[in-house]
């Protein structure tokens, strides 16, 4: 088969006849409807306004992609892997998305980047492990504080408080992610410049914070505070190196959620605090 590998930005892709096979591909391997108004708002939604896509092509048809969106960990940019598929038919050739991170990372798009950062599911954990070569470094914090709806809500925010002021554990001299060029949380409840979105998970109701991970011990506590408050969920806090890292609940989720990491240069993940803003691409 006449296969084409290829490494373009998000303002390529745009103009190029790819998105729309792109946009049909994805929807289907990654079982998400996605359109190319949303996923190109996705992709450009980071500090240099474009992503970089590494797409294999047959026939003019898109049949596997690895896509990498920028990051901003203070002065340092980074890669975070998103979105990678390889359609059904194709799947028996094993060493394509291990193609597909060569390519972008032999790119001059790739360039001057510290690192790929990824936390793929356990299945595909695996793959990125052994054949592409991905360290496995740790895996996230996960942080759960439940409450009960109605007025019991105050009760667990007032110990929830006094938990966070107890248990804080500032991870000191750490890089941190900066978001003030992610257009998406704008439209996300702010509470003292955290950002708090509500899902439905499991039929039950929960709120995540994004943006977090450099708050001081008062913000921290104050944060979970007035977002049980406000919403009556429980608040579900997700990072790495973060604050309350003592109260991580790993151990009781089925599910790993591994950080697979690639170094380009000095910068190395134990420098480094962040919260799922960084990883979230819903």
């Amino acid at each position: 088969m006449d296969y084409k590998y290829i490494v373009i930005s998000t303002l390529d892709l745009e103009k190029s006849k790819y998105l729309e096979n792109l946009v049909k591909q994805s929807s289907k391997s990654l079982s998400t409807e996605f359109n190319p108004k949303e996923l190109i708002f996705k992709y450009k939604d980071n500090h240099l306004g474009y992503s970089i896509h590494s797409l294999l092509i047959l026939d003019d048809n898109v049949i596997a992609a690895f896509t990498c969106m920028p990051r901003k960990i203070d002065n340092n940019s980074i890669l975070v892997g998103c979105d990678t598929f390889v359609v059904k038919e194709h799947r028996k050739n094993i060493f394509i998305l291990k193609k597909l991170f060569e390519s972008l990372q032999k790119s001059e798009l790739s360039m001057n980047y510290s690192l790929i950062l990824g936390v793929p599911n356990e299945k595909a954990s695996l793959y990125w492990n052994k054949i592409a070569k991905w360290e496995i470094k740790s895996e996230l914090d996960i942080v759960c504080l439940p409450v009960i709806h109605g007025f019991f809500k105050y009760f667990f925010a007032l110990i929830y408080f006094l938990i966070t002021i107890l248990f804080f554990s500032k991870r000191k001299n750490k890089l941190g992610q900066n978001l003030d060029d992610l257009k998406k949380f704008r439209n996300y409840t702010s509470i003292n410049n955290v950002y708090v979105r509500n899902y439905v998970e499991h039929n039950k109701n929960v709120s995540y914070m994004f943006g977090f991970s450099k708050n001081t011990r008062l913000e921290l506590a104050h944060n979970i505070f007035k977002t049980i408050i406000k919403n009556g969920n429980s608040v579900v806090l997700v990072g790495y190196n973060t604050p309350l890292k003592i109260l991580r609940v790993n151990k009781f989720i089925k599910r790993k959620f591994n950080i697979h990491i690639k170094y380009f240069d000095q910068l190395i993940l134990k420098d480094i605090v962040f919260d799922i803003a960084i990883l979230d691409n819903r």
